[in-house]
């Protein structure tokens, strides 16, 4: 997944869905190979890789069956761990604070343009059962006609100590993204839930309420979702 070390949003999900901004600019999946690293007991973090666009389903800017090659560089400094490793929300409340941040540069060469994809992300626990993240992409296409297109996503949370047997949260979302491509589409969604967590994130029930409106389309999308995950 083109999501993996290029997004915060990627791991343990607070939330039933992605953000709209993670779905459009680190929503692909295609084959190649991603090298990784750390440093400094596993505070700093560091990724490198090469991939072929053409054999993967995904944004339009894939759908086809050249080859396409995209290269992606990036790292993360923080408190420890990478963003693959970075679990949304602050569960464990161990009354100790974490953070993490980090950046990741990504060139595509599709046949249906050039592109360059900057992404920037940034995290913190509290240590209280207070959580928080962000993050901003800007996505430049080189080719005639050169547009940008960019997009973000701020969530805040809250995790209740556990109970005997679960442990409740609740999240908010606000995610918007400007697509210079589409004629100057703005989108923006709204998303608040509550999640019931057994086992972490591996045995949990969650119910979002999501509204997703776009300005020139002039549509507004209301959607409920429940999602049971159970990870063994």
């Amino acid at each position: 997944g083109l999501s993996a070390d290029t997004s915060a949003n990627d791991t343990d999900f607070e939330t039933a869905t992605r953000s709209l901004a993670t779905n459009t600019f680190a929503g692909g999946r295609a084959t190649g190979a991603l090298f990784t690293g750390d440093a400094m007991e596993g505070k700093l973090n560091w990724h490198a890789g090469v991939m072929n666009n053409g054999t993967g389903p995904a944004p339009a800017a894939q759908a086809n069956s050249n080859t396409d090659m995209a290269f992606t560089v990036g790292g993360s400094f923080g408190s420890g761990g990478n963003s693959e490793s970075w679990s949304e929300g602050d569960l464990a409340r161990d009354g100790s604070q974490s953070w993490l941040a980090g950046a990741t540069l990504t060139q595509d060469n599709a046949a249906t343009g050039n592109f360059m994809t900057i992404n920037a992300f940034g995290g913190m626990k509290f240590g209280n059962g207070i959580a928080a993240q962000v993050e901003y992409w800007t996505q430049d296409q080189d080719d005639a006609p050169s547009t940008t297109d960019s997009g973000f996503y701020v969530q805040g949370s809250y995790t209740m100590a556990k109970g005997e047997n679960w442990q409740p949260g609740f999240v908010a979302r606000f995610s918007s993204i400007d697509q210079e491509s589409l004629a100057n589409e703005e989108t923006t969604e709204i998303l608040v839930g509550v999640n019931a967590y057994y086992a972490a994130h591996n045995l949990k029930t969650q119910l979002q309420v999501r509204q997703v409106s776009a300005d020139l389309a002039d549509t507004d999308t209301t959607s409920l979702d429940l999602l049971f995950t159970l990870v063994f």
